[in-house]
């Protein structure tokens, strides 16, 4: 039999181990066949899935180990999960992980032990492959074969996994009115998403949108939830692409669009680094306490603020660009202390260099001095509001007309400016080498409020 090994700790007998394991086996109601083999020292019982398996679990007493070998065999995969799900609750990890290298997503040995693959005959459904991986060991592999994946409600992580799409963006979750990942729970806490396509749709009549991911780890500190090398898109009116309370979130080389929101951080820590906002309806950063670290991140084309800190934000901004949105940087309430180190860029927001970082009076973030801060003269704005109504219901320059609803945002005309955006989108649509077409922009103000 060639397998390579996954380690546990039990402290006991081998009478103990053998008694353990029987009760495990009934109660976990596993569907699993075996039967006990002679040892001289130890435990050894060997089956699987069917009768002939010869799958092993195999007690070295005077190590104190248990030791699972798998049978390069079809059903592997399912094998090792229910093995493991007995050994759950009364062995421990062991003090230094056994980790396979792992050869292609299809090889036996690789899949059985530390990569689960969905959907295939072994998990058919998603969530069976995520409720599968061990609870007490980080990091087991669920990968989802290339392709669209229409889900009928939205997909909980639980446990330390690493989830992630096959090919190169090439593996697209999509919902309808429901967020698509939810993070919740202390296992959650270590868990990865990478290389993964979200879509949260909206069909209804009242387009509410929903969350692309949710992380609630509300009164959590510790973990480090992460989102590596996604492209994330929500529709509807509170459409976003992220949206998490509490740990700290690492948020790393991905790229939110067509949502209202891009990423939302109630009272977190982590990271924001080398990722890309653009053409959100509102803010693309949105930052309520917490203590993020904001790193050479992009955002450019918002209909509202790129970044929006408030309440007792301690954020650190470093090497970030903020272009073409309504405005650069702003800071809700007085006690927000974020500090902005060297290298941002806040180019061409709002209509002059004020609206490049707007703060309350008295309020300077420290480092905001030196931060890089222009707008480039808009000449072709009226100067009074029917004037500047006028020009918005009759431009029909894609660029123009762009600089002319942020204008009419800043001046209050919220709805009017909401209305245009849709011939907007159509002459961007037209224009084969102007920027893409942005999300819809709120047909009010939006701002956030916190408890003092």
């Amino acid at each position: 039999m060639k397998g390579s090994p996954v380690v546990r700790r039990f402290h006991g007998t081998a009478e103990e181990f053998r008694a353990n394991w029987d009760a495990a086996l009934q109660q976990s109601n596993a569907p699993l066949q075996g039967r006990w083999l002679a040892a001289s020292t130890g435990a050894r019982w060997r089956g699987g899935l069917e009768d002939e398996a010869s799958h092993e679990v195999r007690y070295v007493l005077k190590a104190s180990r248990a030791v699972l070998l798998l049978s390069p065999e079809p059903g592997a995969a399912r094998a090792f999960a229910e093995l493991r799900r007995v050994l759950s609750g009364w062995t421990l990890p062991d003090d230094e992980g056994c980790v396979p290298l792992c050869g292609s997503p299809s090889d036996s040995h690789s899949a059985a032990l530390h990569t689960i693959v969905t959907p295939s005959e072994d998990f058919p459904d998603i969530q069976a492959a995520l409720d599968a991986v061990p609870v007490d060991e980080p990091l087991h592999r669920v990968l989802i074969r290339t392709g669209v994946h229409e889900l009928p409600s939205t997909l909980v992580l639980q446990r330390p996994v690493l989830l992630e799409g096959e090919g190169r963006w090439e593996t697209t979750l999509r919902t309808h009115g429901c967020p698509v990942l939810r993070f919740e729970g202390e296992g959650a806490c270590s868990a990865m998403v990478r290389n993964l396509h979200l879509e949260a749709l909206d069909d209804s009549k009242e387009c509410r949108g929903s969350n692309a991911v949710e992380m609630k780890f509300e009164g959590i500190t510790g973990g480090e939830p992460a989102i590596v090398g996604c492209t994330l898109k929500a529709a509807g009116r509170w459409g976003t692409c992220i949206h998490a309370t509490g740990s700290a979130p690492q948020i790393v080389r991905s790229r939110f669009s067509n949502a209202r929101w891009g990423v939302v951080l109630i009272n977190c820590a982590g990271r924001i680094e080398d990722n890309e906002f653009i053409g959100l309806g509102e803010s693309g950063l949105v930052l309520v306490g917490g203590s993020p670290w904001v790193h050479r991140n992009t955002i450019g084309d918002c209909g509202g603020a790129g970044i929006v800190t408030a309440a007792e934000c301690h954020a650190v901004l470093e090497l970030n660009e903020v272009k073409d949105s309504l405005v650069g940087v702003r800071v809700v309430g007085k006690r927000a202390e974020i500090q902005m180190r060297v290298g941002n860029r806040l180019l061409h927001n709002g209509l002059c260099d004020e609206h490049q970082l707007e703060a309350p009076p008295s309020v300077i973030p420290s480092g905001a001095t030196a931060t890089v801060r222009s707008c480039r003269p808009f000449a072709f704005l009226p100067k009074d509001p029917d004037g500047l109504l006028k020009r918005l219901s009759e431009c029909d320059d894609a660029a123009e007309l762009t600089i002319i609803i942020r204008a009419a945002r800043r001046h209050g005309f919220w709805i009017q400016a909401a209305k245009e955006h849709k011939r907007l989108v159509e002459l961007r649509q037209k224009c084969a080498k102007g920027p893409p077409a942005s999300s819809a922009p709120a047909t009010t103000e939006v701002v956030v409020a916190s408890k003092a």
